[in-house]
């Protein structure tokens, strides 16, 4: 088991080692950790290693760590395996019925070792699962007596004292797996030698003249030996001494090349006796074992390499270690640097990053001298948990007069999602690390059309939220640009979001995060509008209308202050817009924009009132949804000012696009009434003339930009003759106007309301106070068909006779002043009345039929 920390890697507490076990009397005597005790850490769980004194008993034969080495020795020479264990041993899940009756084996059966053995035999059909047996039994029912850390003594060792009481060290559990194979004549051998666990500290050397420190086994089954760890396939300890109980299926027959990682033979100190039981085929020198690293468990199973260092590293300034694991491929690797003085954690100075050929580099830039840990962790992919795969020993002499901090990180920098499930080119996996000069750089990726990625932009010591205004990014050719400017120096972290372009979904997932160092600042810098995504329509617009998209999010720059946009468009769009300044408020924005649909063209001009960036908001209705009469946003573009526009007039307030809409046409409009959305006039009037259906009932509504005309509708007067509606518009005021246009649906009953057609914009270049008003006509009057011929002014003169003449083919009489009057020839009415007083008004009635109730068609004011 390795050592490790618990909060990081569930699995990784640490080994147990224990007693050396010789044939000598021992007593339990002078316990104390190996080395000086800067090697390990209270609160990291580590194997405990001990130096023990000689005990107050004989060992008996079923401790002897091995047996004579002449020709009468009945056990099989001691030579390496032929075969790897992933060849020779099963899978753990093939012990699966051994071990479900194993871990019920009834206490009646531990009156005895050989009761014992002959129970856990009992389903076996051979050796490998007695052995798999026996070790699986101790592991789960005996504890490690961690008496000896608390108090500096433990119970007896021998194989009926481990099984009476339960609790042992190494020398318990070796003798008692010991003694259980040998009462089923399996050749089984206890080893003892140095042990790299609890207590281990890489700085203190290993030499002829180190102590042994732990017992194991070596048993031979298939015809081979294999080493067996029973003490620490049965737990480990925790922090402050706790023995955590928990099964590791590590130390079951593990290889020998593995198993020497952290198992050195050394019986009676003596090499050339020990060196048969590392069952290596080349055993390695103390030297050699004492300068290995030592990864935990995970690491070794992992086949961790250090490529550049040993597990103790000097440096000066910063150091770069690099690493790799040759069994598995890593998804991903964490950190933890702490300063070994204090347990400050200082994993912001680390900086990971994969390598080609499946490395990782670590490096370490510590911002005070000092002695440090760093602590590693891996994970593979489709795993939940990270393991701990190695700790190291850093001891930095002197350090750079500045250190940044990197940004707060999890990880590797780079992208660790399978990006092309979110619509990235695999090229994007190489960019974790981007250097900027003069405080600006750019990042480029290849994309597919339909990804929509999001970012987050921070710096490591500067927390303000608005940085995602100093970076900008957008789509062109399948290019993905990302364009920053940085107001301060120092390190960045530019996280990368997406929704998957493989299933229908709206959430974003975390793709990477990619690392900037940015060497200066740039502070005369115009920060953009907040922005979390790429500038530009979204993908999908076609949906919404639109058939092309020239325009590719990149920043669209005024002139004088004036921004024109085209864009290629389905007849039927429905679109709107806001407009926003990045920083400052200015009011009406939104009035400072227009837009039109002409030819199947979307037009879209803007003046921009100050200098800096502006955002623009596009909405628009989904055509496919033709039950749903909300918009979507849809996207947004980047406008930039450096020269803003002069003229500031507003136009009216219009949430859409001007001009007439297509479903006008099921109202008896021709179709030429969408050719025009927009006019200019220099003489404060208008006059238009469509040919309609003479059945279509119509009204108008006109407003002023600045709202301040009163009675405007009195300028608008329409009338329908010989299928023509002509329509008259007088300006008093210059500026921005803004025609309403309603209509009734032919198949409407009377008493429906009228529907909105669109708006059409209007400018009037001229002055004109005095210009006279239109009479007020009903819409009474555009179904009766009546045409006005006198008089065209709105205002009469009060107290006098005032001649009316109009001509209409329904109406069959009319009342003004309560006076009926009936039409003469040529369907046309000619009669005279007295206007009242000042300031009263006089209303013309109508209607169709001889009798029955009038309707209002015209309105004079008295003047």
């Amino acid at each position: 088991m390795g050592c490790g920390n618990s909060k990081q890697e569930v699995d990784s507490s640490t080994s147990i080692t224990w007693a050396t076990v010789t044939t000598e009397k021992f007593r339990l005597e002078n316990i104390s950790p190996i080395g000086n005790g800067d090697g390990w850490n209270s609160n990291t769980p580590r194997s405990p290693c001990v130096n023990v004194s000689p005990w107050e008993r004989e060992v008996t034969d079923d401790l002897q760590e091995t047996d004579s080495y002449d020709n009468g020795d009945p056990n099989p020479p001691i030579i390496p395996p032929r075969k790897k264990k992933s060849e020779a041993v099963p899978p753990p899940e093939a012990f699966a019925h051994i071990d479900e009756y194993v871990l019920k084996a009834p206490d009646s059966v531990q009156s005895s070792v050989a009761f014992l053995a002959q129970y856990l035999s009992r389903p076996a059909q051979n050796n490998m699962e007695k052995i798999r047996a026996f070790f699986r039994w101790i592991a789960h029912n005996v504890r490690y007596d961690t008496n000896i850390l608390r108090k500096g003594k433990c119970g007896p060792q021998d194989a009926d004292s481990v099984l009476r009481y339960k609790r042992a060290v190494c020398a318990g559990f070796s003798s008692l797996f010991l003694a259980l194979c040998r009462e089923v004549k399996i050749p089984c051998k206890v080893v003892s030698g140095i042990a790299k666990g609890y207590g281990f500290d890489p700085e203190v050397k290993i030499t002829d003249d180190t102590d042994t420190n732990h017992a194991w086994n070596i048993v031979f089954v298939n015809g081979d030996w294999r080493p067996i760890e029973v003490t620490w396939g049965a737990g480990s300890i925790g922090e402050k001494f706790k023995y955590i109980k928990k099964f590791n299926e590590f130390h079951f027959l593990t290889d020998p090349d593995d198993f020497v990682v952290k198992h050195f033979p050394y019986i009676d100190k003596d090499h050339d006796k020990s060196h048969c039981y590392q069952l290596l085929a080349k055993p390695l020198t103390i030297e050699e074992y004492s300068s290995a690293i030592c990864p935990h468990v995970e690491g070794i199973k992992w086949g961790y390499e250090s490529k550049t260092h040993g597990q103790v590293v000097d440096m000066d300034k910063e150091c770069e270690i690099r690493i790799a694991t040759t069994r598995v491929t890593l998804h991903d690797l964490l950190c933890d640097l702490k300063e070994k003085s204090t347990g400050k954690s200082l994993t912001e100075h680390v900086l990971l990053r994969k390598t080609p050929g499946g490395c990782f580099s670590i490096k370490v830039t510590p911002p005070v001298t000092g002695k440090f840990e760093l602590l590693l962790f891996g994970k593979v992919p489709g795993a939940t948990q990270n393991k701990c795969l190695m700790t190291y020993t850093i001891r930095c002499h002197s350090v750079f007069q500045l250190v940044k901090p990197y940004p707060q990180h999890t990880g590797t920098w780079g992208f660790k999602a399978d990006l092309e499930t979110y619509g990235f080119k695999l090229d994007a996996c190489k960019i974790d690390l981007v250097k900027a000069k003069s405080g600006k750089t750019e990042i480029n990726m290849m994309v597919k059309p339909d990804v929509n990625p999001s970012f987050h932009l921070v710096h490591s010591q500067d927390k303000r939220q608005y940085l995602t205004q100093f970076f900008m990014a957008f789509i062109k050719d399948g290019v993905l640009n990302v364009k920053f400017r940085f107001p301060l120096s120092g390190y960045y972290k530019f996280t990368i979001f997406a929704q998957s372009v493989a299933v229908s979904s709206k959430e974003r997932d975390h793709l990477g995060d990619i690392l900037i160092e940015s060497e200066d600042s740039n502070q005369d810098i115009l920060p953009y509008p907040t922005m979390h995504s790429t500038w530009g329509l979204f993908p999908g617009a076609t949906k919404y209308g639109f058939v092309s998209v020239p325009y590719a999010g990149d920043i669209l720059v005024s002139e004088n202050g004036n921004i024109s946009m085209k864009f290629k468009v389905k007849p039927n769009i429905a679109v709107s817009f806001r407009l926003e300044h990045a920083t400052a408020k200015p009011a009406n924005l939104d009035r400072l924009l227009m837009a039109y649909v002409q030819d199947d063209c979307l037009h879209i001009s803007a003046r921009l009132p100050e200098v800096g960036y502006y955002k623009l908001n596009v909405f628009a209705k989904d055509l496919t949804q033709t039950t749903k009469d909300s918009t979507d946003h849809i996207g947004h573009y980047l406008l930039g000012c450096s020269d803003p526009c002069k003229d500031l007039r507003l136009y009216p307030d219009n949430y859409g696009t001007w001009g007439i809409k297509q479903i006008a046409r099921e109202y008896g409009f021709p179709s030429n009434i969408f050719s025009q959305s927009s006019l200019t006039t220099s003489d404060a009037e208008v006059e238009m003339k469509l040919s309609v259906d003479p059945t279509v009932s119509t009204t108008f509504r006109l407003s002023h930009s600045e709202k301040d005309i009163s009675d405007i509708d009195r300028y608008v007067f329409s009338y329908i003759t010989n299928d023509i509606l002509v329509l008259k518009i007088r300006f008093p005021k210059s500026g921005f106007y803004k025609l309403s246009v309603f209509a009734k649906h032919p198949d409407a009953d009377g008493g429906a309301s009228y529907d909105h057609m669109g708006n059409m914009l209007i400018e009037s270049k001229t002055d004109m106070p005095g210009i006279k008003s239109f009479p007020t006509n009903f819409t009474s009057a555009n179904d009766y068909a009546c045409v006005l011929l006198e008089p065209l002014c709105g205002d009469i003169p009060a107290n006098q006779t005032v001649r009316l003449r109009m001509t209409s083919e329904s109406v069959l009489r009319i009342m003004i002043n309560k006076k009926l009057y009936r039409k003469g020839d040529n369907d046309e009415f000619d009669v005279t009345f007295n206007a009242p007083r000042k300031g009263d008004s006089v209303t013309v009635y109508g209607s169709s039929e001889e009798s029955g109730n009038l309707n209002s068609l015209f309105k004079f004011l008295c003047v």
